[in-house]
């Protein structure tokens, strides 16, 4: 199964495993909110999911761009009034420095290590000089009853933690120069964050 399969799946017969992340997307707004002052940002969500983050920064005012290798995701959101955008995370379709924050929440461990690696360089490029990448990995969960293939990370019953850790590692250099921060108990997730 490629990650455009995975990617179409979720966005079909899979859009209600989404429904749990308002929690998880409101501590990071809340984050990105209390980091950017107060004023309003202009920010890209990369995966969007069933568009709940998207929803709810423009609730508070802000200006909100969606990038999605999904067709039906872009053309979802774009009926519900969100600026989104079809394409991928490494040849993002953005200006230099065109965000305050960028916003990929479950996303990373669903890459390659090539598109990872790619990736990274490209969101410090989209992101404005005092800009921030918010982002989390899957803690704690039980695939078993969400077993997904992934190129990166295969299709083996271990835990997510163990995978996140695997795919930190493969790819340390990517990854070099971020804060990664636990949230734990703050998050009813238990995510890592990337800062």
């Amino acid at each position: 199964m490629t990650n455009q399969r995975i990617w179409d799946h979720y966005q079909s017969v899979g859009l209600h495993r989404f429904a749990s992340a308002g929690p998880r997307l409101s501590y990071l707004l809340d984050r990105a909110a209390h980091e950017g002052r107060g004023r309003p940002l202009r920010i890209l969500n990369v995966g969007i999911g069933d568009a709940t983050l998207e929803r709810l920064a423009l609730a508070r005012g802000w200006e909100v761009d969606a990038l999605d290798p999904s067709k039906d995701a872009v053309a979802r959101s774009m009926a519900m009034g969100i600026r989104a955008h079809h394409g991928v995370i490494e040849a993002m379709p953005f200006a230099d420095a065109s965000f305050d924050a960028v916003f990929c929440s479950e996303v990373f461990e669903h890459l390659a290590s090539d598109q990872l690696q790619a990736a990274l360089p490209e969101i410090g490029r989209v992101l404005r000089p005092d800009g921030r990448l918010y982002g989390t990995v899957p803690f704690d969960e039980h695939l078993d009853e969400q077993r997904v293939a992934s190129e990166v990370l295969g299709d083996l019953p271990q835990g997510v933690a163990d995978r996140a850790e695997r795919l930190v590692g493969h790819n340390e250099q990517a990854f070099a120069g971020l804060e990664a921060q636990t949230i734990g108990d703050r998050d009813p997730g238990g995510r890592v964050e990337f800062r």
